[in-house]
């Protein structure tokens, strides 16, 4: 009994079904059409960097740092020094034609302009460390003086390639007091070392 109830309402939903198909005029649906694909919009070429690539950062050195601490403390990523400590200014300057490091026979000039006025301070290629090199870079030190002044220390790297292109890096490329290079009020002892 109850399936004679529910064939007349599977009948009445069929009949509807094939009335939805019947207003489309089809009972196939036809494939839909893709559009054209618009025109790639014409891409500029980027103009040639004709310059260096300079990157670094700064570290202190083991200036004036006992002999015991100098692997602890040496080569340490730093931003804030006292009066005599010793900063390393590390640099790669990469060649953007080929993405290589440049060494002592591409570079003709690298140097370090504290902005104090005082004479550039030329940065030295060489493997580090020394001993047993893992990389080479550039690298100009800065023994900060008992009466330099205290404050920020904004400067300038300058490098000048063998076929005359130029790069540099500057202390502002990032706008951040936390960041800046800073020489701070105060100094630490000076340690005497016997003469080799």
């Amino acid at each position: 009994m109850r399936i004679n109830r529910l064939i007349p309402g599977v009948i009445a939903i069929a009949i509807v079904g094939l009335g939805v198909v019947g207003c489309g005029g089809s009972s196939s649906p036809e494939p839909v059409k893709a559009a054209a694909p618009a025109a790639a919009a014409p891409v500029a070429a980027a103009p040639s960097f004709k310059g260096l690539i300079v990157s670094g950062d700064v570290v202190r050195s083991t200036f004036n740092v006992p002999d015991n601490l100098a692997a602890e403390k040496g080569c340490v990523l730093n931003n804030r020094f006292l009066h005599n400590e010793g900063i390393v200014f590390r640099v790669k300057v990469t060649d953007p034609t080929n993405g290589q490091l440049m060494d002592d026979k591409a570079i003709a000039k690298a140097e370090l302009d504290l902005g104090d006025g005082s004479a550039p301070i030329p940065l030295k290629y060489g493997g580090h460390p020394s001993k047993k090199p893992g990389d080479f870079f550039w690298t100009a030190p800065f023994h900060i003086p008992e009466n330099y002044p205290s404050g920020k220390l904004s400067y300038k790297i300058n490098v000048t390639g063998a076929d005359g292109r130029t790069g540099s890096i500057v202390s502002t490329q990032i706008k951040s007091d936390s960041s800046d290079l800073v020489i701070l009020d105060g100094a630490v002892p000076t340690i005497v070392k016997p003469a080799a």
